[in-house]
């Protein structure tokens, strides 16, 4: 597990590029961001609040699991750190060379069938 504790709540990995980063609008002649300094203070922190909570990552309420079954069932009890269960699990097992995986979803296409 020496790769573990690397994926936040969105399924981001610590080190890979951000998903909206700020950038330049040449047309427009402002930043991507720049609707947050339109923003009252209970909304700003609001969002810190809400920035902070993102942060959190099955790594941090499950520190050392003993089995790749911990993370899972730790995705299981807390459905908001699913995500970041679900890439830890993954990223465990892209890891490993001393297995062959294979990953099947059981019932994954029943939300399609008529009721």
């Amino acid at each position: 597990m020496s790769v573990y504790g690397k994926i936040d709540i969105s399924g981001l990995r610590d080190g890979e590029p951000e998903p909206h980063p700020k950038v330049w609008d040449s047309e427009r002649q402002c930043w991507s961001d720049a609707w947050k300094e339109h923003l009252y203070d209970f909304e700003i922190k609001s969002l810190q609040e809400r920035y902070e909570k993102m942060n959190t990552r099955c790594g941090h309420q499950l520190p050392d699991p003993k089995k790749l079954i911990d993370i899972v069932d730790m995705g299981i009890a807390n459905p908001e750190l699913a995500t970041s269960c679900f890439g830890e699990l993954l990223e465990q097992l892209y890891q490993s060379d001393k297995f062959h995986t294979l990953i099947a979803l059981d019932g994954f296409n029943d939300w399609m069938k008529p009721s």
